[in-house]
């Protein structure tokens, strides 16, 4: 007896020092870090830090979203086998109800419980939790009918994203009373290691390193000179 209550202590003060310890019994293996998501972490040569917009103890109890059906620890365990896989990354938990001016850094991205934000001098990515879970509801709308988890996924596109030194660009063209609400496909996008930017055609040039224009629905005619700025960049080879 006193050897399985001695081993049981040193399994849980190294699993606490070197959470690769751990085992991981979930059935996909979604607590681990898969072969390409490790060498994305590998990749990763700047210093970067992920906040998590929660209390440790939340993220680890599964109390963060929880009326969404989501295992929030799947969260707090990978993000801490990234940290310690590769000291360049610095994993925080920001309870914002303790730490309310964290948010006045990012005032037009309406932060909330349960977001993570990635982030080094070059930029961030902010990632809400159905970045992290993709979730479907059942007839009622509104009980969860099934959880899928994209933790890893997320978590690698953004730090791809932050750390790279030119991202391809996404030009959303502005000036024509566009009807489309393209705020998801932005998202969508950004997650995917794009950057994102809104521009008119008919005052501005279309933005430098863009690789796709976006016409939202738009709701007035083009000029002729928009309409060749919209060939040029269509026969453009850079």
């Amino acid at each position: 007896l006193a050897v399985i209550v001695l081993l049981n202590i040193l399994v849980g003060v190294l699993s606490n020092r070197f959470p690769s310890v751990n085992l991981d019994l979930t059935q996909n293996g979604s607590n681990s870090l898969s072969e390409t998501g490790a060498k994305i972490v590998d990749s990763v040569k700047i210093a970067t830090s992920i906040y998590v917009l929660a209390a440790k103890q939340q993220v680890e109890n599964d109390s963060v979203n929880s009326q969404a059906g989501v295992k929030y620890s799947q969260v707090g365990s990978l993000l801490a086998k990234i940290a310690e896989r590769n000291p360049k990354i610095k994993v925080e938990y920001k309870d914002l109800d303790k730490n309310p001016t964290f948010a006045e850094d990012y005032k037009n991205e309406n932060l909330a419980v349960g977001d993570v934000v990635v982030k080094t001098d070059k930029r961030y990515r902010i990632l809400a939790y159905t970045d992290l879970f993709d979730i479907q509801y059942g007839s009622d709308y509104t009980t969860p009918s099934q959880v899928t988890s994209n933790v890893e996924g997320a978590l690698a596109s953004a730090l791809s994203a932050v750390v790279s030194e030119t991202l391809p660009v996404a030009a959303f063209e502005t000036g024509h009373d566009e009807q489309q609400d393209m705020s998801a496909y932005k998202k969508l996008l950004e997650n995917n290691s794009f950057e994102t930017k809104d521009f008119n055609l008919l005052t501005e040039k279309v933005p430098e390193n863009a690789q796709m224009i976006v016409l939202a629905c738009p709701n007035r005619d083009y000029t002729d000179d928009e309409i060749r700025k919209l060939s040029d960049f269509l026969g453009s080879t850079a």
